[in-house]
């Protein structure tokens, strides 16, 4: 409002301008700061979770998913993970055991399988055990694949959820993808797709649960969203306007929590 375009052009266009991020507002410039300060757990949370209640998580069960639902077990939620990675527990075994064939090793004859679909069998090896893992701890875990970034593989996945547990309470949005590189090089198709998944994704899980008695969204956006990193400003934009859409999601929907997580 009432600030100079090309003045404030000059400012944001300049390469040796550190600041990710200006807001001008009357002539003036601001920016935003990240602050290091202890969290305060003093304050009663503003929702609640209890023994049945379904919470989706995207992003696959391995790695800080997998540790997200683990963490969901004294609350004995019934845990529903998305993951791209389709299950095939008859090709995962057969790759596990060529891999653990004496003959191959003392021969040191390769598999004919392709690298790919070998590292995705065991992907998929790795996310069957830890949703036994998950259930063993009392969840009632289930893993679905869908691409989150694909509104009808979405709208199809979680139909499925609300058919056989009647609602969705939360849904964890932490699926994501990196696919780094200079401006110069950058695809459109690299920029499309990182930010397909962190934000399509989320306003897809959002549009699908909304009237499913939705109580709480959250995002695993990046500290990248605040301070920027080299080569990744395709997956800066993508966790910024995630973390955007989180903040919009509250304003626009009564009685929902939502929070983006840097």
């Amino acid at each position: 409002i009432r600030t100079n375009l090309k003045s404030a052009l000059d400012v944001i266009l300049d390469t040796g301008n550190p600041v990710v991020q200006l807001i001008y507002h009357d002539q003036e410039a601001f920016s935003t700061k990240a602050v290091d300060a202890p969290l305060s757990l003093k304050s009663e949370p503003q929702l609640e979770l209890g023994a049945g209640d379904v919470v989706v998580i995207s992003g696959g069960a391995k790695g800080v998913t997998y540790r997200i639902s683990r963490a969901l077990a004294p609350f004995k939620a019934r845990v529903v993970l998305l993951g791209r990675t389709e299950l095939d527990p008859a090709a995962a075994y057969n790759t596990l055991r060529s891999l653990n064939d004496p003959a191959e090793k003392k021969t040191g004859r390769k598999s004919d399988r392709p690298q790919d679909d070998t590292s995705r069998d065991l992907a998929a090896l790795d996310i069957a055990r830890n949703v036994s893992r998950l259930s063993a701890m009392g969840l009632r875990a289930s893993y679905h694949c869908c691409d989150v970034a694909d509104p009808h593989s979405v709208t199809q996945t979680l139909d499925q959820v609300v058919k056989r547990y009647g609602r969705i309470d939360g849904i964890i949005h932490g699926a994501g993808l990196i696919r780094d590189a200079f401006m110069e090089s950058m695809t459109p198709e690299d920029f499309k797709r990182v930010v397909e998944v962190k934000l399509l994704g989320a306003w897809n899980l959002f549009r699908a649960s909304r009237n499913r008695g939705l109580r709480f969204f959250a995002g695993l956006s990046s500290i990248v969203a605040i301070q920027g990193n080299i080569g990744q400003v395709n997956y800066c934009a993508a966790n910024r306007s995630f973390s955007a859409l989180l903040r919009s999601f509250s304003a626009s929907t009564e009685g929902l929590v939502s929070k983006a997580l840097m």
